[in-house]
């Protein structure tokens, strides 16, 4: 059995995936197998990616086929029984992965027993490899937003470091952890927070994360949305996904302190978003979010394991607080 599966989605991105496949071949570490779900597309582009995939000449990698589509907690969660590694990696298919990345992953997890959750330094690919780090992790606020002053500050590009949170482009887990959680990613969400989520819930099993700055991976960026136009919707997901997250996490008395603190910064969001920047269009997706998230809280489990110690009040400047920060390495 391999000690590493990689688990990907491919949703009419077949030339994405099949340059990120391309770029595994040169592996260092070499004990790992690669699962693709492709999900949804249409019969053209699973043909493609097929016949991509035979012509690379790589018997690590397994093709699975869901139609329709099931976004990205289904996806995921329908292939993580196929894969067969101690360790998995769920990721991004439009990534290119560095020739040590994996082994520096692995090389992470060997350093404590109580690493359940390894984030890889990804960097922005635009038309080619740059400097530009994307965010990866950091500390959940009281207003449902995630900041790290330190990692913004670039020092996190040293060494091993623990984070407190982590986020989903790239990021792998022993298998026994996620056996413990039981739950991988909420079928509900679709899409949106099923990241920060599983990562929170890690934490709260009494499991470290930690960020490996030496396993560098690039990622072009909402391929997929890109892709299928599917952009529409995605603010009512994410402010759905938010209230569901800090829901189903916090004991109730403190889901309920925390609220004002969310809704205020939503609020004044909303009128940024209408005055300053005229999108009026975002305060309904929110308003249609919140909507959802009470009439269909239900629709998710509610292990409540997490505190108010795991959040902080700082938020920095709000309107950069849950956006893309880079810092040169």
């Amino acid at each position: 059995m391999p000690k590493l599966s990689v688990l990907m989605l491919s949703w009419n991105t077949s030339e994405h995936t099949l340059q990120c496949l391309e770029s595994m071949k040169s592996q260092t570490f070499g004990d790992f197998e690669v699962i693709v779900v492709d999900n949804g597309s249409t019969e053209e582009d699973y043909l493609k990616l097929k016949n991509g995939v035979g012509k690379l000449g790589m018997d690590n990698v397994v093709l699975k086929r869901v139609y329709p589509n099931i976004a990205i907690c289904g996806g995921m969660n329908y292939g993580f029984p196929f894969a067969k590694g101690e360790y998995v990696l769920f990721m991004n298919n439009d990534m290119i992965v560095d020739r040590d990345a994996l082994k520096e992953v692995m090389a992470a997890f060997s350093r404590d027993a109580r690493i359940g959750c390894v984030v890889p330094q990804v960097r922005s690919w635009v038309n080619g490899p740059t400097e530009e780090v994307q965010p990866v992790g950091g500390t959940l606020t009281f207003y449902g937003t995630l900041v790290n002053e330190e990692m913004v500050k670039g020092i996190f590009h040293r060494d091993v470091t623990e984070l407190a949170c982590a986020t989903g482009g790239c990021f792998a887990f022993p298998r026994r952890v996620l056996d413990e959680l039981k739950e991988i990613f909420p079928p509900y969400y679709g899409l949106f927070f099923e990241d920060l989520d599983l990562a929170w819930r890690t934490h709260n099993a009494g499991f470290r994360i930690v960020y490996a700055p030496k396993s560098i991976i690039y990622h072009k960026g909402s391929a997929s949305l890109t892709a299928n136009n599917a952009h529409a919707g995605k603010q009512k997901l994410i402010a759905r996904n938010k209230y569901l997250t800090y829901w189903r996490n916090l004991r109730v008395a403190d889901f309920a302190l925390v609220l004002p603190f969310m809704l205020a910064f939503d609020a004044v969001k909303s009128m940024k978003q209408t005055i300053i920047d005229g999108n009026p269009e975002f305060v309904l997706s929110t308003l249609r979010g919140l909507t959802e998230f009470v009439l269909n809280r239900d629709r998710v489990s509610v292990p409540r394991r997490g505190g108010l110690s795991y959040l902080t009040l700082y938020v920095g400047n709000p309107f950069r607080a849950a956006g893309n920060w880079t810092k040169k390495v």
